[in-house]
């Protein structure tokens, strides 16, 4: 229910690039090669991974931006943990929120609950909104393509086809981009 506004949004905000990128598919200009293919997949691949590092980056800064604001110890340590836990599919934002939980229970259930509430907001922004757009700005994806390829490969491959579906499909938008001069004689 969450995720087909976001899917509606970014449908209709952007339905003529999406008809123009099509078009745009098979008239790439000048006969680029093995090479090019390469250099693409090798630089598209390695804004993923910068990506990834961004969004980490991003989601440390919001959780040790926010418990301060709920009167929690210890925030910097708990905004450093937080981070790379988002380079974990799946159990990797659970993991990490386990200390700040407990860091909420050091002051009262109340509080832990508070900080528990918080971080699934702030996790679910990554996944309907952060996530998408970073990785879609580094790799050449649309957000849109982003949410369209994580969902088929968390539930067809679980939490590796949720680590490597941005990639795979990254480049795969590569391949076909070039596969008209690849093919050709």
């Amino acid at each position: 229910m969450i995720i087909a506004p976001v899917l509606a949004f970014y449908m209709l905000r952007d339905l003529d690039g999406f008809r123009a990128r099509v078009r745009g598919f098979t008239s790439a200009t000048g006969s680029r090669r093995w090479p090019a293919l390469r250099q693409d997949i090798n630089g598209l691949v390695g804004g993923f991974i910068r990506g990834q590092a961004m969004v980490a980056l991003i989601i440390g800064s919001l959780t040790g931006t926010v418990l301060p604001l709920l009167q929690i110890r210890f925030t910097t340590i708990l905004g450093i943990l937080a981070g790379p836990g988002e380079f974990i599919p799946y159990f990797g934002p659970s993991i990490a929120a386990v200390p700040a939980v407990f860091a909420g229970f050091l002051t009262s259930p109340l509080r832990a609950a508070q900080v528990l509430l918080a971080v699934a907001i702030i996790q679910q922004v990554d996944t309907a909104i952060i996530g998408p757009k970073v990785l879609g700005d580094r790799t050449g994806l649309h957000p849109l393509l982003v949410i369209l390829a994580v969902l088929p490969g968390g539930y067809l491959v679980g939490p590796w086809g949720l680590l490597l579906a941005v990639p795979v499909a990254t480049v795969l938008r590569v391949l076909i981009k070039h596969g008209y001069y690849l093919l050709r004689p």
